[in-house]
């Protein structure tokens, strides 16, 4: 069992079947047996059926508890827009595994459109606009901060570049995408123009860790 495992590569883009049973054959192991294997790797996690390849899942045992967890704050020059993302929970590789499959969404599809409810605000609003507009930087450099906080504490390439990929694709570029979809929903509305000469600065919040260390600093 050890032996088929250690034929299925964790480099993208990984190995078809095909090239799997050529591997195997080299090793003594029959079709049907790597078939078998195979599956139950899959089952188990060990192992990522991607379209029509298989290779290693590089998160597979893993635990994430990133000692750095960063918040931050926008603000802009309306009064009304302060937004704020305190620091982050710790990330376990369960919350990984729910968000492979999210990144697959596609939010250009039919189903995503929203219908627009009475009276109800939207970016073809230039406040509006500019309020959403706020919101999805914001949020997705928040994400983006999370991100490389969990990346410190990997020591694997290959799990680092599987985080980062699954992260940027379900967290970071989501509501980026959300509202480039909102905007071209409103297109024939919709002015980019309003946007200029509008401000937003953004700051990174203090963290948990750093808390903790100025009060032990300021305790001795």
């Amino acid at each position: 069992m050890t032996t088929v495992l250690g034929l299925v590569t964790e480099e993208l883009p990984g190995m078809t079947f095909t090239q799997l049973v050529a591997a195997a054959r080299n090793q003594g192991i029959s079709k049907p047996a790597l078939w078998r294997h195979l599956t139950k790797f899959v089952e188990l996690g060990l192992v990522l059926h991607e379209g029509k390849s298989y290779r290693r899942n590089p998160l597979h045992g893993l635990v994430v508890e990133s000692k750095v967890s960063v918040g931050m704050r926008a603000e802009t020059e309306h009064p009304r827009i302060r937004l704020t993302w305190p620091p982050g929970p710790r990330r376990s590789i369960h919350d990984f595994r729910f968000l492979r499959q999210d990144r697959y969404t596609d939010l250009w599809s039919p189903r995503h459109a929203a219908p627009a409810e009475p009276e109800s605000k939207t970016v073809a609003d230039s406040q509006e606009l500019y309020f959403s507009f706020a919101f999805a930087v914001s949020l997705a450099l928040r994400h983006y901060l999370s991100l490389l906080a969990i990346l410190c504490d990997v020591e694997s390439l290959a799990t680092a570049r599987e985080l980062a990929n699954i992260l940027m694709d379900s967290e970071v570029a989501r509501p980026l995408m959300e509202l480039a979809r909102d905007i071209w929903e409103h297109r024939n509305e919709v002015s980019l123009d309003s946007l200029g000469g509008r401000e937003l600065k953004f700051s990174i919040m203090e963290s948990e860790t750093q808390k903790s260390r100025v009060h032990q600093d300021g305790a001795d």
